[in-house]
């Protein structure tokens, strides 16, 4: 995206490999009442990434929007969350937003559902996360590598207008909204549900979270306010329960601050705790009709 800023911190999180996304295998086709799911595998230069695809039942192009499952400990459910098919309800974003005319894609981040090795339980997310580290890498970037390629994937699918491209995300989710914005432009308007705060906060209340919000050195980069300024005029709505344990409010606080400098920002603070209520989401749906000019009725 062309700063300094940008660079460092690409190289923070130990660079992004040149993309090749040699295919993109059809598996699966279900008819719902308003769209239709396929489910895709992709078959990239060094990895396979499943994923389902939302497509509503129009012969309009439609916004984009890529759905970041959450973490909770469930390593056995990733994409299928957010597409509805099975987990908690209210994590059911991907197909929430098809039936309201979005196209939608969901996948697996490494270490979740298909791509869990269950003989390793919560074993696995650390072996891969020290793997990364040891390669110079970290888990944030393979998360955020395999994002671009899905990215690749939808932006060639002919239902999509490429103008208009959309992320949301609970906990973990919510987290992976923000380093979609902050490091791909193709993106521009993100809801995070209960996923960003700052660094220090966790420190300071001694608080653990996923192994991949620990990339290295981005507290020496600011922390994620020091980050904002790669929001620059790109929209994003935030969803935070005041009494969740893992984010701070202060921490979140601080981050919408600096991020509002330079993006335009809508926070929903709501009593409760870590969760993303049905009135967050009608917020979130409503922010994404405005930003992303959408003709979703």
């Amino acid at each position: 995206m062309g700063s300094a800023l940008y660079d460092n911190l690409v190289q923070a999180m130990g660079g992004f490999p040149d993309r090749q996304l040699k295919d993109a295998l059809l598996l699966e086709t279900v008819e719902c009442d308003l769209y239709r799911r396929e489910k895709h595998l992709l078959v990239c230069a060094d990895r396979t990434i499943p994923l389902y695809l939302l497509l509503p039942r129009t012969d309009e192009r439609r916004p984009g929007i890529l759905a970041h499952h959450q973490h909770a400990g469930e390593y056995q459910l990733g994409k299928s969350e957010p597409a509805g098919i099975k987990g908690n309800p209210e994590m059911f974003y991907a197909q929430r937003l098809a039936e309201h005319g979005y196209v939608t894609v969901a996948w697996d981040c490494v270490g979740f559902e298909e791509r869990h090795n269950p003989l390793l339980g919560q074993r696995h997310e650390h072996y891969l996360a020290t793997k990364y580290l040891a390669l110079g890498a970290c888990l944030e970037r393979e998360y955020m590598l395999d994002t671009m390629y899905v990215t690749d994937f939808l932006l060639s699918r002919s239902e999509v207008d490429p103008n208009r491209l959309g992320c949301i995300g609970h906990s973990l989710g919510g987290q992976n909204v923000l380093f979609n914005m902050l490091l791909d432009a193709r993106v521009t308007v993100g809801v995070s549900s209960c996923g960003i705060a700052t660094l220090q906060s966790f420190i300071e209340e001694n608080i653990t979270h996923n192994l991949a919000w620990f990339v290295p050195g981005i507290v020496s980069l600011g922390d994620t306010p020091g980050l904002a300024p790669l929001l620059r005029g790109k929209s994003l709505f935030m969803s935070q329960g005041r009494q969740d344990p893992i984010f701070p409010l202060r921490g979140v606080r601080d981050f919408a601050a600096a991020a509002a400098v330079h993006a335009k920002v809508v926070t929903h603070e709501f009593d409760g705790g870590h969760q993303f209520p049905a009135e967050s989401l009608d917020l979130a749906i409503s922010f994404f009709d405005e930003w992303l000019r959408s003709t979703a009725k």
